[in-house]
């Protein structure tokens, strides 16, 4: 509909949006698990005392963050969708309703046409 209350193509481009980014975070996963540094990336000290550190704070944060990236950015991208559909829905519903007021109010004013 052309006077739409909400921009739903709006909407719709952001879902897209969001749906893309939950593909470029898949690409970005990959890319980062195969960029880990393992423990021994730091040799032998180093690696006892930094590594094991890094493996087991950032490195498993950074690791399920981006495990939960690419779902969390789809599921606000379906809620999106389920939005702008609610939306469509109440506006043909209210446009219908609207339509049918009109017909009775112009029975009511001018007489039933025939």
């Amino acid at each position: 509909m052309a006077d739409n209350v909400q921009d739903i193509e709006a909407i719709d481009d952001a879902r897209d949006r969001l749906r893309q980014l939950a593909e470029d975070s898949r690409k970005l996963q990959e890319a980062a698990a195969g960029a880990d540094p393992g423990p021994g990336t730091w040799g032998i000290i180093l690696g006892l005392t930094i590594g094991i550190a890094y493996e087991a704070t950032v490195g498993s944060d950074v690791e399920t963050t981006l495990e939960d990236l690419p779902l969390a950015l789809e599921g606000n991208a379906i809620r999106l969708d389920m939005c702008a559909r609610n939306y469509e829905s109440t506006e043909e519903s209210v446009v219908a309703a609207l339509t049918a007021i009109q017909g009775e109010l112009e029975i009511h004013t001018y007489g039933p046409t025939g």
